[in-house]
């Protein structure tokens, strides 16, 4: 996907989620257009003054093949929505994301999985209680999958991993480079 590095470049700034950047591709027949256009351009496209500034500012500090580069470096994968192989369940969400950013093996996505989120400040109880129910669930080859919070997030990844089951840890911020 040569229009990869592009998603990533604009998953780059803050306000342009998903229903503005699914604008862009509507309106650019390949969204690397969308990534030089000009004002007039994108505002043709639906944005409004406040985003398409912030494109034209954020764009001068963000080189689409550097950006690459520091996730190859990192050994971080890049799937697109429009991709055979993001997602099927996430694609039907409303306004799913446009890119996900992963290590490891995205196909743990595709099987059966069960999402597990909970306070950071577990109470004692809350955390026997998730380390049993996790731990079941996990056993009957369910995939856990998880913020990486502290609390039950991370008590329900470490159940899975006790339990030599698998766990997916997602991170609804994005991948923050330094600590990757």
């Amino acid at each position: 996907m040569n229009d990869l590095k592009y998603h990533v470049a604009f998953s780059q700034i803050n306000r342009l989620g998903s229903k503005k950047f699914q604008q862009l591709k509507n309106y650019f027949s390949d969204i690397s257009f969308a990534w030089t256009a000009g004002q007039t351009e994108l505002l043709r496209a639906g944005l409004d003054e406040q985003i398409v500034q912030e494109i034209i500012l954020c764009r001068h500090d963000i080189d689409p093949d550097l950006e690459m580069e520091k996730l190859q470096k990192e050994n971080v994968n890049v799937v697109a929505l429009s991709d055979d192989h993001y997602p099927k369940l996430l694609k039907e969400i409303h306004l799913p994301p446009f890119i996900l950013y992963y290590k490891g093996n995205l196909d743990y996505l595709h099987e059966q999985a069960l999402a597990v989120v909970g306070t950071r400040k577990v109470s004692s109880y809350g955390k026997i209680i998730t380390e049993q129910i996790v731990g079941e669930l996990a056993r009957q080859d369910l995939i856990i999958v998880s913020g990486l919070a502290e609390g039950v997030d991370s008590i329900a990844h470490g159940a899975a991993v006790q339990n030599k089951k698998t766990t997916v840890a997602v991170l609804g911020s994005g991948l923050a480079r330094e600590n990757i």
